[in-house]
């Protein structure tokens, strides 16, 4: 099964956006479904049983004809926040940074002593956590915050391989645990990520292409679409891996993120161990 995977609504399932007798639909819009990443057969982007008997999701459903045991949300959005991060992703991190820990223990670390310094007896404040290498870390984590306690999912780069790592421990929605993976990660070379991130970014375009031309025929009943903008969106779109392949990735004080990293890790063993 591939890496990164997706079903897009059918078309008369998606919502519009704006209000009745002035509804309408874009590309972004139009790529609405569901998606998760398949780490070794761990399925990221999942909500826990006990979290969908809640919501009374356990299953597949007819609603959209989508599988909503997984996240349903603009596809569109998923593709972007991978494109945004590949090329930072994709980028050995240095020896001096894997050395001292991996993105998901620095992340883990922030978070326990951000929670600790918001306490009441705590003797130190979010001032005085270094927040250096705050930017490094951002650009090597899956963007998930536009969903409600969104699953914390990492991607690096050591020598000639990729680590997909996550960390659910703490996240809690409305008291339930929602994510069905907890903690774990997956390594994959670096061909073999490429290879699946151009397997995504290429049936995603196939699909959305065939979608384009489908509308542009018979456009959508009572719904407005701007045929020419949906084309340029395409265009534009397609291009997006290509382009982020190509780009350079960011460029960081190594030895800056290394001593923040230190210090985090001394005022974590110190308060929070």
């Amino acid at each position: 099964m591939a890496l990164f995977n997706f079903k897009l609504a059918k078309i008369e399932d998606i919502h519009p956006w704006g209000e009745p007798d002035d509804y309408s639909l874009h590309w972004f819009g139009l790529t609405y479904g569901t998606y998760y990443i398949n780490a070794d057969s761990h399925h990221l982007l999942r909500y826990s049983d006990d979290f969908l008997n809640q919501t009374n999701q356990s299953g597949p459903t007819n609603i959209a004809d989508l599988d909503l045991r997984y996240v349903d949300y603009q596809i569109g959005r998923f593709h972007a926040d991978l494109t945004e991060i590949l090329p930072t992703v994709i980028s050995p991190l240095p020896k001096v940074i894997t050395d001292l820990t991996t993105p998901i223990e620095y992340y883990c670390q922030i978070r326990s002593l951000s929670e600790f310094a918001d306490s009441d007896s705590s003797p130190i404040t979010a001032k005085d956590i270094p927040n250096d290498a705050s930017d490094w870390l951002i650009n090597l984590f899956l963007d998930t915050g536009y969903l409600r306690a969104g699953p914390i999912i990492s991607m690096y780069r050591t020598n000639d391989e990729i680590h997909i790592d996550w960390n659910n421990e703490n996240l809690l929605l409305d008291g339930f645990q929602p994510w069905h993976e907890i903690t774990g990660y997956s390594v994959y070379t670096v061909d073999e990520f490429i290879v699946e991130i151009t397997d995504f970014h290429q049936r995603l375009m196939s699909e959305m292409q065939t979608r384009v031309k489908t509308i542009s025929q018979n456009g959508i009943d009572k719904i407005s679409v701007d045929i020419d903008q949906l084309h340029k969106d395409m265009d534009d779109r397609i291009n997006w891996l290509d382009w982020s392949l190509k780009r350079a990735p960011c460029e960081f004080n190594w030895t800056s993120v290394a001593n923040s990293i230190q210090k985090v890790k001394s005022l974590y063993d110190k308060y929070c161990t």
